[in-house]
């Protein structure tokens, strides 16, 4: 095996690995073949060879028990079967143009050609892989159909066909893969889904993400042919993906239909039937209003609404969120969003925001000149009503960097405890040039059975990360169940506008009367599934120390998902 990060090239011969005949597991990289290659050793079990310099395997090449092929960015136009395989990856191999014939290969369990961009057909014998439980051809973007037969293929849970910009069409018999738990076809040119994929109980996972095309016909009549047709209506806009009622999809935890061009009225209401729902994507859409339904997904735990710029209201929200993304929606109106409930639902979780000014809302009472701020807490300070800690900074022209919230407490540093942070990298400046940075910190989520009913003294420090922003005020003020509506009431007038969001958001104009923008984020679990879908220029997700960002250059995450 040559160490796979090895940086310099190893050169081998034709007959390099002819004395290794009970060789089972071969792992290759950066090896340069200097006069081809006449043997491989028959004995093998994994053969791992990414970057393969040649067009195929050497002709003496018969594995009896060969179960995994992976020659990732390899130079194969065709692949020969291997009646063993269990797993072939070929992917990102740009001049492969067609599959095996897959009934040589007829105890495969995973299929992975994603970025193989010259393919352009699947082999019809791929029904007769009743082991295949992944197919990834994602990004397979001269992929221009499937075969009939893949709807016969009963163990499979994963069929990814994201990216691939002229596949048109689905099986029509899709809804026979009884097994099915994740379908991504978003990216495609999929005018309309199959009747039969209203039939996937098992679905966990469905992605329609970036898909805009017009459709001969209603969505809701083509996954629900058999509901009556008075119950559905036509949607007035020919370029917006028309969507079904959701009733039949039971076992579904996570859609996403973000940037579909969904106008008002193009979600259905039904949509809180959807009992398993956990995520729900619903971005870069143009329109107004969110079903009020919504408050019925009793697993729901985020939402993201991000940059739908006409989104004037939220509806009431389930107590089960954890996380609610809406940057940049600049309509969203205070009185649509009652901030109060937000904030008792999620006292286990923590806000913040970001809005232009220069000035400290009068309600914070500790107040300072600089990046920290002291408090001293007395006797009698703590009781059950107690919420947790507001925050405030004022910083001047926002540059790429994190502004980071640390706390001493008698002199000694809670590293281990106060990790928020802000990340600035996608702020614009306004004609103003200072900014706030408003955060709440819960006393659930950060300082459990950490406190005693005596006298305290606490420092909370705002260093930016990269000494790029400069905190030139800041303030704190604890936070009791009976402060709570006097402070968003004065936080948040009734004229403004608000931008819920995970993390920071971007409010180009206006003043803090203007605009504001609040985070919530609690559950592992739904930190990673926002990550994948914040939109290019969205801030990252919370940094976990001081040295925990340290190169120069910009987070830019982006929505990935790999198998």
């Amino acid at each position: 095996m040559v160490h796979p990060f090895e940086l310099e090239l190893v050169t081998a011969n034709a007959k390099s690995f002819l004395m290794m005949n009970k060789l089972r597991y071969l792992k290759l990289n950066n090896v340069v073949l200097s006069n081809g290659l006449d043997y491989l050793p028959n004995s093998l079990r994994i053969l791992e060879w990414p970057e393969f310099p040649l067009k195929s395997l050497p002709s003496s090449f018969s594995p009896e028990d060969l179960l995994e092929l992976n020659l990732h960015h390899s130079r194969f136009k065709h692949i020969k079967p291997i009646s063993s395989l269990k797993t072939i990856d070929l992917s990102h191999s740009l001049s492969l143009v067609q599959t095996p014939d897959f009934r040589g290969i007829p105890f495969l369990q995973r299929l992975i050609l994603e970025g193989c961009i010259q393919l352009y057909e699947v082999d019809s014998s791929a029904g007769i892989l009743g082991r295949l439980t992944l197919m990834n051809l994602k990004d397979c973007k001269n992929l221009v159909h499937l075969p009939k037969s893949v709807c016969g293929l009963k163990s499979l849970k994963i069929l990814n066909v994201c990216g691939c910009s002229k596949l048109e069409k689905l099986p029509e018999d899709l809804g026979h893969i009884e097994g099915l738990e994740e379908l991504d076809v978003s990216g495609t040119a999929i005018r309309e889904p199959p009747p039969s994929i209203g039939r996937l109980k098992n679905l966990k996972v469905l992605s329609f993400r970036g898909c805009k095309v017009p459709s001969s016909k209603p969505w809701n009549i083509t996954l629900f042919p058999f509901w009556p047709r008075q119950s559905l209506k036509v949607s007035p806009n020919p370029t917006s993906l028309w969507l079904p009622s959701l009733l039949g999809l039971h076992s579904l935890t996570e859609l996403d239909l973000s940037h579909c061009n969904l106008l008002e009225g193009d979600i259905p209401n039904d949509l809180g039937c959807m009992s398993s729902l956990k995520f729900l994507y619903l971005s870069g859409n143009p329109f107004v209003s969110l079903p009020k339904s919504i408050s019925q997904l009793s697993k729901l735990e985020s939402l993201a609404v991000g940059n739908c710029h006409r989104l004037k209201a939220l509806p009431d929200l389930p107590s089960s969120m954890s996380s609610v993304e809406a940057y940049n929606c600049n309509s969203l109106e205070t009185s649509s969003v009652d901030l109060v409930k937000l904030l008792t639902k999620f006292t286990g979780s923590q806000c913040d925001f970001v809005v232009p000014g220069n000035e400290i809302p009068k309600w914070f009472n500790h107040k300072s000149v600089g990046d920290s701020v002291n408090v001293e807490l007395y006797s009698g300070w703590l009781t059950d009503k107690w919420m947790g800690f507001a925050l405030c900074a004022v910083f001047g022209e926002p540059r790429p960097d994190f502004i980071l919230c640390e706390l001493c407490v008698n002199g000694k540093l809670l590293e281990e405890k106060v990790f928020l942070s802000c990340w600035l990298g996608s702020i614009q400046a306004a004609g103003n040039s200072g900014h706030l940075w408003l955060c709440f910190l819960s006393r659930h989520k950060h300082f459990v059975n950490e406190w005693q009913n005596i006298y305290t003294q606490l420092e909370f420090s705002f260093p930016s990360l990269r000494k790029r922003v400069e905190v030139e005020k800041c303030a704190v003020r604890l936070v009791y169940e009976e402060d709570v509506e006097v402070v968003l009431k004065q936080t948040f007038p009734s004229q403004s506008n608000v931008c819920i969001c995970e993390e920071v958001v971007d409010i180009p104009d206006g003043d803090f009367d203007k605009a504001a923008a609040v985070s919530v984020s609690e559950s592992d679990e739904v930190a990673k599934h926002n990550l994948k879908h914040f939109d290019d220029g969205a801030g990252p997700n919370q940094i976990q120390s001081r040295s925990g960002c340290t190169d120069d250059e910009e987070p830019h995450p982006k929505r990935s998902k790999q198998h």
